[in-house]
């Protein structure tokens, strides 16, 4: 099943594009904008007035380091924290029999995509349609080598290509997002789960990097207003211990402190073969109202 999209120039409905030249290979609206499956099976709706750079998100360095780090499972408490602990019952649930649909913002290279798509497809009887957007061309790449299941997109997070009221479960982890945009395509009852970094989050790796390490701005959600309401924060503290250069360089290529951290702080890093580290990370949990 393909999830509900619209179109980014004007908002219509996209179908599968069922005329005999294109081969159901492309996706069109009603007033006759065309977007083509790549070769991969993604769909780039990105348009070019939306871009900031030439080459927006994540390059494929950042990408092949986050690949290579995740791999091998110092992250997996978070995706294992908030499959446990955040998506119960009823985060699972969909009006009737009416297929679950799935989406996550910011989804880089499909890591936690994959492993919430895998735990929902387990835990429901409905049938599901999972998105993962992403505004990075290599990020999205990569996604669609994990599994074709999954529709992978290219977009702008600031008009997310999807239907209004849509949407069962969104997750977003480690970006700032609209939260009134994300309001728009969720269905009434349905779940926003977002996921970002505690104040103590890798405060080893920013005391290497920084000469002063700032404190982290707290999360405040008491002025949300309107239809989305903010319904419990959960919170996950842990130790890890990296034991090679490469992996503590990966570890910092995939996150926004490589682009602060100088060239001398980088080659500081390269002679250090084991850091302990901390993991703090804030699961805040939004419920769309029924009755708006």
């Amino acid at each position: 099943m393909k999830p509900d999209l619209i179109c980014p120039v004007c908002s219509e409905p996209l179908a599968i594009d069922q005329s005999s030249l294109a081969k159901y290979k492309s996706v069109s609206c009603t007033q006759g904008h065309l977007f083509d499956f790549a070769k991969q099976g993604y769909l780039n709706l990105l348009l070019s007035q939306h871009k900031k750079s030439k080459h927006p998100g994540d390059t494929l360095e950042m990408v092949q380091a986050r690949t290579q780090f995740l791999g091998q499972g110092f992250y997996d408490s978070i995706s294992d924290f908030l499959i446990q602990e955040c998506l119960t019952k009823d985060q699972l649930s969909s009006p009737a029999n009416n297929p679950f649909q799935y989406c996550d913002l910011a989804c880089g290279e499909g890591f936690y995509t994959q492993r919430i798509h895998n735990h929902i497809q387990k835990n429901i009887a409905n049938e599901l349609a999972s998105t993962g957007i992403d505004i990075s061309t290599p990020a999205i790449k990569a996604a669609c080598q994990r599994t074709k299941e999954i529709q992978w997109l290219i977009s702008s997070l600031a008009r997310i290509p999807l239907s209004d009221n849509s949407q069962d479960l969104v997750t977003g982890l480690f970006f700032h997002f609209d939260l009134e945009e994300i309001t728009r395509i969720l269905n009434p009852g349905g779940y926003f789960i977002m996921v970002t970094t505690g104040p103590n989050h890798l405060m080893e790796l920013r005391s290497l990097i920084y000469d002063e390490v700032k404190d982290e701005t707290i999360k405040d959600f008491s002025h949300l207003k309107g239809s989305l309401s903010h319904s419990k924060t959960l919170n996950v503290k842990e130790m890890k211990k990296i034991t090679s250069s490469e992996n503590i360089l990966s570890l910092l290529a995939m996150t926004p402190h490589y682009w602060r951290c100088t060239q001398d702080k980088k080659q500081h890093l390269e002679t250090i073969s084991e850091l302990s580290i901390t993991i703090d990370i804030q699961f805040d949990m939004f419920i769309k109202n029924d009755s708006l």
